[in-house]
């Protein structure tokens, strides 16, 4: 059973999008989620309402990119010799922990 999520808002959408990705957060955001740096931005201003399962999308990403921060940084306390690189996986459409 999938839940029923609130749509995102502009200003979510856009701490999210800026927190995942940095300035081009617009244009990386828009190729994760399959839409246009358009729509993205109509619905930044209020202009469009996000599709209600890209906050799933979008709650799992920051999950997956948290992941491999820690595992990350657990490779850096490590140390060089002992550290696995963590690669990160593709960008799934299902939210991972959602």
């Amino acid at each position: 059973m999938k839940a029923d999520y609130v749509p995102l808002s502009g200003r979510e959408m856009a701490s999210a999008g800026r927190a995942l990705f940095g300035a081009r957060w617009r244009e990386e955001l828009a190729s994760v989620l399959g839409c246009s740096e358009r729509f993205i931005a109509d619905i930044e201003k209020g202009q469009a309402i996000a599709p209600s399962a890209w906050r799933a999308q979008v709650i799992g990403l920051a999950q997956d990119v948290a992941v491999r921060a820690m595992e990350t940084a657990s490779n850096l306390l490590m140390g060089e010799a002992d550290a696995k690189i963590a690669t990160p996986p593709p960008a799934t459409a299902e939210a991972r922990y959602v």
